[in-house]
């Protein structure tokens, strides 16, 4: 299991997995998003850990972030999504999330 920090510091520069984030902006440019693959999988690992030996489905809370790639990878590792439109449906469908682990949650929601 992955355990060291996947953001962290180091002579008064950031980095992420390894990479100063310094070198991401001078490719990408500013702002960026930046997200650590590593630290999704360290969280969500911790979260199977919990629930071992429990029937249960782990779901990507889509309205969190949109981006379907981060939606992807968490559909890769077993997970569903929940979502709370049909925008979030289709980011979902899109990102191969098994349309039976999907939960359509929120309050006041009816058929129609």
């Amino acid at each position: 299991m992955i355990t060291e920090p996947c953001f962290y510091y180091e002579k008064n520069q950031l980095y992420v997995q390894d990479i100063p984030v310094k070198e991401i902006i001078e490719d990408v440019g500013s702002p960026a998003y930046i997200y650590s693959e590593k630290s999704f999988e360290i969280q969500l690992n911790k979260l199977k850990k919990a629930f071992e030996g429990v029937s249960t489905i782990i779901c990507y809370a889509i309205k969190g972030n949109h981006n379907v790639n981060i939606i992807k990878h968490f559909a890769e590792n077993g997970c569903g999504a929940d979502i709370v439109s049909g925008g979030e449906l289709y980011r979902a469908k899109v990102a191969g999330v098994d349309t039976s682990k999907i939960v359509y949650s929120g309050v006041r929601k009816n058929k129609s």
